[in-house]
């Protein structure tokens, strides 16, 4: 019995990371990174959580609420401009591939790979 379950945790192991990619962005969830034409790209928590939510979401539109409340854990009254300026941050950050993320205005944002 020892060596059945020995071998289950060896093959959990070996398992490939959790990843999302969308072109040439790739998150890897497990390692906490963002790799873009094979750079890492250094995210804060927030930036990459953000990121996450929105790629994990493609084509959909998610409020600024939303991204408060999942990534805040909180409301955040009155300062829902904290949202806008993570999602500055991080378009800044992918640089070319920045146009994926769109501005659904006075809604939020959504993620659109077809750059």
């Amino acid at each position: 019995m020892q060596n059945h379950v020995r071998r289950i945790f060896e093959r959990q192991a070996k398992a490939d990371p959790v990843k999302i990619t969308a072109k040439d962005i790739e998150l890897d969830i497990d390692g906490f990174r963002c790799i873009i034409d094979g750079m890492n790209i250094e995210l804060t928590q927030k930036e990459f959580h953000l990121l996450q939510i929105l790629m994990l979401n493609e084509g959909r539109t998610m409020t600024r609420d939303y991204l408060l409340n999942t990534v805040w854990g909180y409301d955040y009254y009155n300062e829902s401009r904290v949202v806008d300026n993570h999602i500055k941050n991080i378009r800044r950050k992918l640089g070319t591939y920045s146009t994926s993320i769109k501005t659904v205005i006075s809604v939020g944002y959504k993620y659109e790979k077809n750059i």
